[in-house]
């Protein structure tokens, strides 16, 4: 039985749809959420915990259950 369930990411209150994509980088989902590329994404497990993703890490929809953006502090 297929689930009519939308996948995709949550970031911040806003629902971001995955569309076609199985996974996506960092930069891409911040772009599709709005989000200036240069800001730090915090992402959140189903158990609370939370930890700093990088911009090189790959995601899915599964991966965590929110995002929430904060400023950058990496200057380089």
């Amino acid at each position: 039985m297929a689930s009519n369930e939308k996948q995709g990411y949550w970031v911040g209150e806003d629902f971001v749809s995955a569309g076609r994509e199985v996974e996506i980088t960092v930069p891409d989902l911040k772009r599709k959420a709005g989000i200036e590329v240069g800001r730090q994404l915090i992402a959140i497990s189903s158990d609370g915990t939370w930890s700093l993703v990088s911009n090189d890490e790959q995601l899915s929809p599964q991966k965590y259950v929110r995002y929430e953006n904060v400023p950058s502090f990496i200057y380089g």
